[in-house]
């Protein structure tokens, strides 16, 4: 058996939280980060989605689901707000057997990814040519601004 007596800075290193809870809510806020690359990235997918876009539709809405009880877990009420939208928005999609270029979902994944940047103290800079980055079908005007990077370039 070890003593802990060998390593006393050990000991008086370490802190406890006053707040037990904090850990966690420090956690949330690493992983809001996550969640926007994440967000960003099934929005890419739902771009080069073929016709039928209902899996894509699925995992938004099972990521929208997962970011918002995690925001209610931790009183972030406008990203729980947010990603309900979105979720109940993905299930409507699904359910109308929507296309990729819905403009519903496309303002409800703008609209989280809007409110994540904010969180991590981010702004998304309006993409000025918004239609090159989009599936064809996508009106510029409800371009989502997620980063360029999210959607792949069409062939001129």
């Amino acid at each position: 058996m070890i003593s802990t007596e060998r390593w006393p800075h050990i000991a008086s290193t370490q802190t406890v939280p006053d707040d037990p809870f904090e850990q966690l809510r420090a956690a949330f806020q690493l992983r809001l980060q996550s969640d926007a690359v994440r967000l960003a990235v099934l929005a890419a997918a739902l771009a080069r989605a073929d016709a039928d876009s209902a899996s894509n539709f699925e995992d938004i809405r099972l990521f929208a689901h997962r970011v918002r009880g995690a925001a209610a877990l931790f009183g972030a009420a406008d990203i729980a707000s947010v990603a309900d939208a979105l979720e109940q928005t993905a299930i409507s999609a699904a359910h109308a057997r929507a296309e990729n270029s819905d403009t519903s979902i496309w303002t409800a994944l703008e609209a989280l990814a809007e409110r994540l940047a904010a969180v991590n103290g981010k702004t998304i800079p309006a993409a000025p040519a918004a239609a090159r980055w989009l599936p064809q079908g996508v009106a510029a005007e409800v371009a989502p601004t997620l980063p360029r990077q999210a959607f792949p370039r069409q062939r001129s």
